[in-house]
């Protein structure tokens, strides 16, 4: 017998307005916490990809804490996280796996 499994991942973008300087808090869900235990989010510009946070079933490592802050429980499914002071920089995608 043969099983295949289908999976669909559906997203929407959302796009923010801010200011230089401003901080803006981006929140979204995932389907769950992977079982490897490890859950990263990352920020896409100019066809640069850079990972910004790993967060573990027991913690979470924030490469430049100047500049984000996750603010959501470490094994949640409910990924939430503040970039602060932003720049035209910070502009691109933000995503996570």
């Amino acid at each position: 017998m043969v099983y295949y499994i289908s999976s669909f991942i559906f997203c929407s973008v959302k796009k923010f307005k801010k200011n230089v300087g401003e901080s803006i808090q981006i929140s979204w869900s995932t389907a769950y916490f992977p079982i490897a235990g490890a859950y990263e989010i990352y920020h896409r510009s100019a066809n640069v990809t850079r990972r910004i946070i790993e967060v573990t079933s027991t913690h979470v490592h924030v490469r430049n804490t100047q500049k984000y802050k996750y603010t959501s429980q470490p094994n949640s499914t409910s990924i939430s996280f503040e970039i602060m002071n932003i720049t035209l920089g910070d502009a691109g995608y933000y995503t996570g796996g």
